[in-house]
């Protein structure tokens, strides 16, 4: 699933929180010192002037060296600007001048987080919270760390530990509702945005998660319901059309999926998982060529996703590209050698391009892999079958039957192929 507070940013810092580390007086009429150019600083970084605020810190800082706060705060400007390496040459300054600089540490953490460097945001947030351990901030971004680290457990136990010292904390009730859900707590999490809502009844990320733990349950109505409520309130809420496409596909309203799924694209050229979803909703359209295109797209934005190369596979052997198709479930077997659709659908392409022992063999690949894929067996009795070996095509369908899948023993039993 998409992540689903993948547009709300896990590191995203939330400016009104860093004024705590901001020291702003009155801005004074006559510019001489090293405090004047800081306190003008601030005031024109309160007003997002960062620009100003970075030549005005700087100039602080070339006759007050040793101001940690400017060093921090100008450190903020520059994460503000997207210059996440200055912002942390800026927090590893501060934290040389003052060690307990909190929320350098937390500023820190946040920088790293944006690069992705999830291992040095969670010691910069485990250090902010050994310095002051009733900072409710620290515990929510270090939450978002371990979100990012698939440890969901850890990241539910931050977010209430940030609810405990701030129960009015609405940000952290919806994370912790997004961190449910991985989990398939799926009650736990609706009770959560049940009370974000009820702190925030605008908020549209709380009605899009809401609309995604009903969907994960399977009510479709209440789902909707949500997704069209958070829409309304925000009509750039990436979620809530994507989440809404993809109960959309899973209800069979294909056009509606394509359509929500395109609305993300337009709103997020870059979101793959999008073109994936709209690729799968084309292909249950039967229109392979579209799905492969978005296959495509998927795959340039993020090559590393194994079940894009094995969805572009089946459409390119939809449309008669076999090579192709044996291509994209070799590159998957690269990136999950353990991958039982891959060796399973590729084995399929060898069996329709007649390379009956090739086929076989990716078909024991995956029963060894997964013993209980049913339809490894079935596909396994056929490439045997078209060999000229009965007795072991029989065999596999009726393993394939004690599996749940008996089509195909049910129809050479038929025709007395089978015992």
């Amino acid at each position: 699933m998409m992540p689903l507070a993948k547009s709300r940013i896990l590191f995203v810092l939330i400016l009104i929180h860093l004024s705590i580390a901001a020291c702003v007086t009155v801005q004074q009429p006559r510019l001489e010192g090293a405090e004047d150019y800081y306190n003008r600083g601030n005031a024109n970084r309160n007003t997002s002037q960062y620009d100003e605020a970075i030549s005005d810190y700087t100039k602080s800082l070339e006759q007050n060296p040793f101001n940690d706060k400017a060093y921090n705060n100008r450190g903020v400007c520059y994460y503000a600007k997207g210059r996440y390496d200055l912002a942390i040459a800026d927090y590893n300054k501060a934290i040389e001048l003052n060690p307990k600089n909190v929320m350098a540490y937390i500023n820190r953490g946040s920088a790293s987080g944006k690069k992705g460097l999830y291992d040095l945001a969670f010691s910069d947030f485990t250090k902010a919270l050994e310095i002051n351990p009733y900072i409710e901030i620290a515990y929510y971004y270090r939450g978002g760390v371990n979100d990012e680290k698939r440890q969901y457990d850890l990241s539910i136990a931050d977010y209430t530990k940030a609810i405990e010292l701030n129960p009015k904390y609405t940000m952290a009730y919806n994370r912790r509702g997004a961190a449910y859900i991985q989990i398939g707590r799926h009650d736990k999490a609706i009770a959560d945005f049940n009370k974000a809502l009820e702190m925030s009844p605008k908020s549209d990320m709380a009605y899009s998660n809401r609309g995604e733990a009903y969907r994960a349950k399977g009510l479709y109505d209440q789902a909707f319901s949500d997704f069209y409520k958070a829409i309304a309130l925000n009509p750039k809420n990436v979620e809530a059309y994507y989440n809404r496409g993809r109960a959309y596909r899973e209800k069979g309203l294909y056009d509606q999926a394509i359509s929500d799924l395109t609305d993300v694209i337009l709103i997020s050229p870059k979101n793959a998982m999008a073109y994936y979803y709209r690729g799968l909703a084309y292909g249950e359209k039967k229109q392979f060529e579209q799905a492969f295109f978005n296959y495509t797209r998927a795959i340039e934005i993020n090559p590393k996703e194994v079940n894009f190369f094995i969805s572009r596979g089946i459409a390119s052997a939809k449309i008669g590209f076999n090579d192709l198709a044996i291509s994209d479930f070799n590159k998957a077997i690269e990136l999950d050698p353990k991958s039982v659709d891959a060796y399973n659908y590729r084995g399929e392409v060898y069996r329709a391009k007649g390379q009956h022992d090739l086929a076989i063999s990716d078909f024991n690949r995956t029963i060894m892999l997964n013993f209980k894929y049913a339809i490894a067996y079935v596909n396994r009795g056929n490439a045997y079958s078209e060999k000229g070996q009965p007795d072991r095509a029989c065999a596999d369908w009726k393993q394939a039957c004690v599996l749940g899948l008996c089509q195909q023993l049910e129809a050479a039993s038929g025709k007395k192929l089978c015992n």
